[in-house]
């Protein structure tokens, strides 16, 4: 069995990283992994981040048990959270073929790590499985499987390989930038797939309205949706938990991309799995994997028919003035 080393950047967060940190520690796989830890620098305004900022740092000196090694590291600038989780991956790459990835906003249930190492052991070398993801979209019951694959990507706790995520960084322009995908047929086919993944390529990739989505004209960022798309177009899947692992506190607002929504209980709306163990049993009925993914479009159909009319809008007149931003803009702002 390979322990892969689990991953944590975080700024000023103090109470999201205990949280996350303290539920790690409480996996029995704990004592057989890696942790390494990258505390940002603060951006500006400094003083809006230096209390909480300065608490990580005393926090984490004060010593963590629970893991094999921890490995700590402080940057002298800001990188942003992005760049922040790129260095950690970089830093590890190099001397492993695997990592686990969160945020410091989650808290992982106690199977979480061997329900990770598993399944990048088991899924290795399956050329369709991008990664394994934590949490899942929904809740499911009645289901006699432990795991199911599914063409999602849940960015709260994720397990990746070195290669995969290198094809991705090689190739995801390529992948998704792809003039074929802007055809008719492929724009119907991507929205009765998948709804959500239709206005994120219509909204952010075709007209290019949100720079989240792109590092420069011509190259995409990494966030998760870019990895929706990709793992979608290159016909990929991840691999899901039936029974949550690992569940986000970052509804509080207090992240870079996660609005504030008080409405969110995280400890009702994603219950962590009570076991302590795992054990793989695959759904492999394909015609309720599809069932699965199709659940989790109905809702946004249902709720939002002036977005989609709008979306198709937004389409058609790009059709019309291909990527005249500016004229595309002025006829849909943002």
């Amino acid at each position: 069995m390979i322990y892969a080393p689990i991953v944590i950047p975080t700024c000023n967060r103090i109470h999201h990283l205990k949280r996350c940190i303290g539920s790690l520690s409480r996996n029995p796989w704990a004592q057989y992994t890696d942790l390494y830890i990258s505390i940002d620098f603060p951006p500006s305004p400094y003083e809006y981040y230096e209390k909480g900022y300065k608490k990580i740092k005393v926090w984490l000196q004060s010593g963590i048990e629970g893991f094999k090694n921890i490995y700590i590291y402080e940057q002298s600038k800001n990188l942003g959270p992005r760049k922040n989780i790129d260095y950690l991956i970089n830093t590890v790459t190099q001397k492993y073929d695997r990592c686990i990835i969160t945020e410091d906003d989650n808290e992982f249930s106690e199977n979480f790590i061997e329900y990770m190492d598993k399944g990048l052991e088991m899924f290795e070398h399956s050329p369709d499985i991008y990664a394994i993801c934590a949490s899942n979209e929904t809740t499911y019951e009645n289901i006699k499987y432990s795991a199911y694959r599914a063409q999602f990507f849940q960015p709260w706790g994720i397990g990746i390989w070195k290669n995969k995520y290198k094809d991705f960084l090689a190739t995801k322009e390529e992948i998704i930038l792809n003039p074929t995908h802007r055809r008719f047929s492929q724009i119907f086919k991507l929205y009765l797939d998948r709804i959500w993944l239709f206005r994120n390529y219509i909204n952010d990739i075709i007209c290019n309205t949100r720079s989240l989505y792109w590092k420069s004209e011509n190259e995409l960022s990494t966030i998760d949706a870019i990895v929706q798309l990709y793992i979608y177009f290159k016909n990929m899947y991840c691999i899901f938990p039936v029974e949550c692992k690992a569940r986000t506190w970052g509804n509080d607002g207090s992240g870079f991309t996660m609005k504030k929504d008080g409405s969110i209980d995280p400890e009702l709306k994603w219950p962590l799995d009570s076991e302590k163990q795992f054990r793989y049993v695959m759904l492999e009925d394909h015609q309720v994997t599809k069932y699965i993914e199709k659940q989790a479009d109905l809702e946004y159909r249902r709720n939002n028919h002036k977005e989609i009319f709008r979306l198709w809008g937004k389409y058609l007149i790009f059709c019309i003035l291909g990527k005249n931003k500016k004229r595309l803009l002025k006829y849909f702002p943002n």
